[in-house]
């Protein structure tokens, strides 16, 4: 993605719209794994047996609401700061930034996706044989499969959280810097941000 912006919009805000476009690409491919495995496969008695495969359920609603819906609200707030309110993000806020996007991103897409990943692994073990599955009690699933993930979904949230922090301390540096002149493209009058 380049650097150049459409007019008055801000290059964080480009970049956070381009990240949830991302982010919807990424939500629409995995809406077409699991409607594939609806129709073809057993996904709808995992997430209907409970247990196991409600780690499906909340990993993908949660992947649709922080990865693709909160990542484009985020360049909402990129925008007003940049394009409204006339400021730019220099030096350490650029840096923070870029903490923002990236964190945020890999973490929340990581943390989501493992647990869509333990759902299913976990309800397919759950199943009875007859269905395709392992037949495995509740218990045996916990031990054999569920327990491995909590650990590395807890280490993708916490690179959430530092990216969440990372913007929100870019947002307040940004914030706190006086308004910068513009040059209006069609007059060529230079104005200073209301």
């Amino acid at each position: 993605m380049g650097e150049a912006s459409i007019a008055g919009t801000g290059t964080w805000a480009n970049r956070f719209v381009f990240a949830a476009a991302l982010q919807g690409l990424l939500a629409l491919a995995l809406t077409a794994y699991l409607l594939y495995y609806a129709v073809f496969g057993v996904a709808a008695k995992i997430v209907a047996s409970g247990g196991a495969g409600m780690w499906l359920t909340v990993g993908y609603l949660g992947f649709l609401i922080l990865g693709f819906i909160g990542t484009a609200m985020t360049a909402s707030l990129y925008r007003q700061l940049e394009s409204h309110m006339g400021r730019r993000y220099r030096g350490w806020a650029d840096r923070l930034a870029w903490g923002h996007l990236v964190l945020w991103s890999v973490g929340v897409t990581g943390a989501t996706w493992l647990m869509i990943s333990a759902g299913l692994r976990g309800g397919n073990a759950q199943l009875p044989v007859a269905s395709g599955g392992l037949g495995w009690s509740a218990l045996q699933i916990h031990q054999q499969i569920m327990a491995a993930y909590p650990p590395y979904i807890a280490a993708f949230i916490a690179l959430a959280l530092l990216g969440g922090f990372l913007g929100g301390a870019a947002f307040l540096l940004t914030w706190r810097r006086p308004r910068e002149a513009s040059l209006n493209a069609r007059s060529g009058e230079t104005t200073i941000a209301q």
